[in-house]
């Protein structure tokens, strides 16, 4: 869990500055819709939902819990749960099967 909140730490902190840059285009309607952030892991959904942090929680992590929570308080981002075998970008990490990996490239918009 504590690898995933990282990991949407660093994706919220671009996320923001993706938003940040379309403000700037006067071609994009505004105000901008919160960016969807797509997590497999309910631990880290169910912690950074959460109004308030243990006091047994690391320091790191309530660094990056508080960094997360920003984003999410002020609509730039949500975060929404995808199950793990409908997760597209798992064949980017992990060793799957090769026609795992065609059906999940056909997700992201790639061809064969």
């Amino acid at each position: 869990m504590e690898y995933k909140l990282i990991a949407l730490d660093t994706t919220c902190t671009e996320a923001e500055w993706i938003k940040s840059l379309l403000m700037d285009v006067p071609l994009v309607e505004k105000p901008l819709p919160a960016l969807s952030i797509h997590c497999d892991c309910k631990a880290t959904r169910d912690l950074v939902k959460q109004s308030h942090t243990n006091r047994k929680m690391n320091r790191r992590i309530h660094v990056r819990y508080k960094s997360v929570k920003s984003p999410l308080s002020k609509n730039i981002v949500s975060l929404e749960y995808v199950k793990s075998e409908n997760n597209i970008a798992d064949q980017l990490t992990k060793g799957l099967f090769r026609s795992r990996v065609l059906e999940m490239s056909r997700g992201i918009g790639l061809s064969p």
